[in-house]
């Protein structure tokens, strides 16, 4: 009996392991939107990933590791989205985020950015 009961709690823990750490895996939208933020500007969408904040730039990237391959979403509204980084502790954590993709680029209407990226996403929320 002993040793049914350490097995039981090692599955359970897996088990919940799991359960957690895909919960925190940027899910198919994500993804898409990551890749092709152009499609989805304009639309309120939930965006799963890692968020950095640095000195000027607050981001979100897919995964910590996919920081290296460049692609990301700045996070629009600066102010918000600071409150949300500093309040939430969720920087450099995976989170879930609700907000509205913006093209944040170039154009004869706006100025250029500091930002990273040309897509962004003006947080309204932190998805919990």
């Amino acid at each position: 009996m002993a040793l049914k009961r350490p097995k039981a709690i090692i599955i359970h823990s897996l088990i919940l392991a799991i359960t957690i750490s895909c919960s925190i895996v940027p899910n198919n939208d994500s993804q898409e939107i990551f890749l092709f933020p152009d499609k989805y500007v304009g639309q309120e969408k939930t965006i799963c990933g890692y968020v950095i904040h640095e000195f000027e730039n607050t981001n979100i990237w897919p995964s910590r590791s996919s920081r290296k391959d460049g692609v990301g979403l700045y996070l629009v509204n600066y102010q918000n989205s600071k409150e949300i980084v500093k309040s939430s502790k969720i920087n450099q954590k995976n989170v879930c985020l609700y907000g509205v993709i913006e093209y944040v680029g170039c154009s004869v209407e706006s100025i250029c950015t500091s930002s990273n990226f040309a897509y962004g996403l003006r947080v309204i929320r932190l998805e919990e």
